[in-house]
């Protein structure tokens, strides 16, 4: 499976690139999962008296995490005075002076539309030039230039109306994932092990119909907790959460509502951090006791101090879900709901609340789960 990554270049919500962007996992050919970078809207411009005196902003490390842990990226930006977005160039100049350079030997393929006739030809030459100078991997053909965008998106719904854009899209997204296997088998390994170490983009593959493993935690109000404590008479959520992802710290608020509504509604619900505290001291057990009460959590947030549960479920990333029925078996692997690192758009659907109540009615989850992306889980290094 390639995990790619998507970056607009637009901070304009209701931007034609944003709407190409969220029409790629759609395309995407199998063997392919595509999800939203996190944001660079945030970002301070860059200045090397911030990063010689205050180190690198959060949001910075968080997308070079990553780009580092992806197998691609997929830019989508727009054309501003015959160039780059400032916001976007920003982001990269930030990116790139941290070590261990993110872009370097990373698949990129680029994708523009603009208003005018060209689609957005001149940033894609400006955008193609930082790359090389970033020993980035970019995908020379085919290319797509979305001309005329405002005649070839519906601004109400963000649906892509041309079918010749499409075909073009699709193609590109099928020669990419050609492109990323044809990678050098030194850069291929490079990968994997900077998704193991750093970030994970999306929540990993998981055999549906597959038992809960057993475990037994401690928890943050001074209990231990089984798998059979936490068991709900409808179905059971497991989810793996730390303190310190920004991820986490997006949704983390939501996500309590979200267990206060199953938890009434007769589903067990529990959270786990596995991460390696020696390392991020900042998800240590008695910072998770801070953490549960300065956000009211309404489950119990348990600590998998040697990572066995973690890797028993197969757990990645921070946030992880895992949605079991009434007797124990996986149905849903997705995501809480369609935010990222900033707040859903008004009206999205609050996915892991209708996958479960779907499970407990049908026996069934949702068709369509979109996975969870995050931070990966902080594994200890032997």
């Amino acid at each position: 499976m390639a995990h790619v990554i998507s970056i607009c270049g637009s901070l304009r919500a209701g931007s034609y690139n944003r709407m190409a962007m969220r029409l790629l996992p759609q395309l995407a050919p199998p063997g392919m999962s595509i999800a939203e970078a996190p944001s660079f809207a945030a970002f301070p411009l860059y200045n090397a008296d911030i990063q010689n005196t205050s180190g690198f902003p959060a949001g910075v490390t968080a997308l070079a995490d990553a780009i580092r842990a992806a197998d691609g990226v997929i830019f989508c930006t727009p054309e501003y005075n015959f160039s780059l977005p400032g916001g976007l160039k920003n982001a990269i100049d930030w990116v790139s002076r941290l070590p261990n350079q993110p872009f370097a030997g990373k698949p990129v393929a680029i994708q523009s539309a603009s208003p005018g006739p060209l689609g957005g030809a001149r940033v894609q030459y400006d955008l193609r030039r930082a790359m090389v100078f970033l020993d980035a991997l970019t995908l020379n053909k085919p290319e797509v230039f979305i001309g005329a965008c405002a005649s070839k998106f519906d601004e109400k719904t963000g649906e892509l109306t041309d079918t010749t854009t499409r075909t073009f899209m699709t193609q590109q997204l099928e020669a990419f994932a050609k492109f990323i296997d044809r990678r050098p088998p030194r850069l291929r390994r490079a990968g994997r092990t900077r998704r193991r170490l750093d970030m994970a983009t999306t929540a990993g593959d998981s055999a549906f119909g597959s038992t809960a493993p057993p475990f037994a935690l401690p928890a943050t109000n001074g209990r231990s907790y089984a798998l059979q404590d936490i068991a709900g008479a409808k179905g059971t959520v497991i989810a793996f959460i730390c303190n310190h992802c920004p991820y986490v710290k997006a949704v983390i608020d939501r996500l309590a509502q979200d267990a206060r509504v199953l938890l009434a509604e007769g589903f067990g619900f529990a959270a786990i951090c596995s991460n390696d505290a020696v390392a991020y001291p900042e998800d240590s057990f008695a910072n998770m006791r801070r953490f549960a009460e300065a956000h009211r959590l309404p489950f119990p947030y348990l600590h998998d101090a040697d990572q066995s549960v973690a890797r028993a479920y197969g757990a990645l990333c921070t946030p992880d879900f895992f949605g079991y029925d009434a007797q124990g078996k996986l149905r849903y692997r997705g995501r809480l709901d369609e935010g990222r690192t900033a707040a859903p758009p008004a009206g999205a659907r609050r996915e892991l609340v209708e996958a479960m109540r779907a499970i407990a009615a049908a026996g069934v989850a949702p068709a369509q789960q979109f996975p969870s992306v995050g931070c990966s889980i902080k594994w200890k290094v032997a």
